[in-house]
């Protein structure tokens, strides 16, 4: 039997974008999966609406009773799993993606190859940029520990051989990430003092220092709408703050502190 994996897809004010993601998840070819939909204390109806056409025998919903971010709201369904499901892998999934065929079938895939690949994820198209639908948004990313830039390599970048390469990478894109399971249990959850962004750069980096591999894996593709799924008018807020948190703690020292001064030049 094919490994078991359970997928999260956080939901929060956004059922119409959950359940284009549901609808075209329920396609997939990947026959041992279960759905949890964790409401972050959704006011538009979104229990309700999601209720109506989810397939009862492998989709669960989680009603939060507060806002919890993307962090937290994760790490309530994690635990979980880990507690009661015993799944080999759990896979982060935004809402506000639509996902190929074969896509999770690709991802396991890469990850039975080697033992020591701790995350994979797959290459992320755009969902509609400029009526094109194969604009790369994601093909593996790079970090620099000096300026605390995150690069999502081909982004912007029609689709080409050049991307479709499998290769580590120094993180991969929080949307849409297959992890060990097995990996919470040594390494810890994702910190929820991020609430919202940065936390996914960081839980990889966290993976990368415990000596795992990161795959980027290119035959497994999704579209994502980007930033739907947060209409928070405080992404600007949470950006910088957390990519100061992020600066802090894994530069630290005199290089933080020359970004620090340039930041402020």
């Amino acid at each position: 039997m094919k490994p078991k994996v359970s997928i999260i897809i956080l939901n929060w004010n956004g059922w119409k974008d959950t359940i284009e993601c549901l609808k075209s998840l329920y396609q997939i070819d990947y026959p041992n999966y279960e759905v949890i939909i964790v409401d972050n204390d959704s006011k538009d109806n979104s229990i309700k609406k999601i209720s109506k056409m989810i397939n009862k025998k492998n989709t669960y919903i989680i009603k939060n009773k507060k806002n919890y971010g993307f962090a937290k709201g994760n790490n309530i369904a994690i635990s979980q799993i880990l507690k009661k499901r015993k799944s080999k892998y759990i896979l982060l999934l935004n809402n506000d993606v639509l996902v190929n065929k074969s896509f999770l079938s690709k991802l396991i895939e890469c990850m039975e190859s080697n033992k020591e690949i701790a995350i994979s994820g797959p290459k992320i198209y755009f969902y509609d940029y400029k009526n094109q639908k194969n604009v790369i948004n994601f093909a593996g990313g790079k970090i620099n520990y000096l300026t605390g830039i995150v690069r999502h390599d081909g982004i912007l970048k029609r689709d080409s051989l050049k991307y479709n390469q499998k290769k580590y990478t120094d993180y991969l894109e929080g949307s849409c990430m297959l992890i060990r399971s097995k990996i919470f249990n040594k390494i810890g959850l994702i910190d929820e003092s991020y609430f919202t962004y940065w936390e996914d750069v960081d839980f990889c980096v966290r993976v990368s220092r415990w000596g795992y591999k990161l795959l980027f894996c290119p035959d497994s593709y999704i579209w994502h709408k980007v930033s739907a799924s947060n209409k928070s008018s405080n992404k600007e807020y949470y950006m910088v703050k957390n990519k100061l948190k992020f600066m802090s703690k894994y530069s630290g020292g005199l290089r933080f502190n020359l970004f620090l001064l340039f930041t402020v030049l």
